[in-house]
């Protein structure tokens, strides 16, 4: 087994996020307890809590999430839809 890199810390962190995340903003994980549950999780790990993991993170990966939603259900089918990803 190769040993860990920052990258793939990093896309450790993310996958770990991803999951919770997904039933937040589906309404299956209470706003209230999102953030508390994922720093229990990396403090029981041992692991850090990533840096962007805030709640503004949260907010705008939820919103992001509802609009692509919105547009996916709009999208006709056999339609395409495109994701633009905005450099920052």
């Amino acid at each position: 087994m190769c040993a860990p890199t920052e990258a793939t810390r990093d896309l450790h962190d993310v996958e770990r996020v991803v999951g919770p995340l997904t039933g937040y903003v589906q309404g299956r994980i209470a706003a209230t307890d999102f953030l508390p549950h994922l720093t229990a999780a990396f403090a029981a790990s041992g692991d850090a809590q990533p840096p962007w993991l805030t709640e503004a993170f949260v907010a705008g990966a939820a919103a992001r999430y509802r609009s692509l939603m919105g547009q996916w259900r709009a999208t006709p089918f056999g339609g395409t839809m495109e994701v633009v990803f905005e450099p920052k």
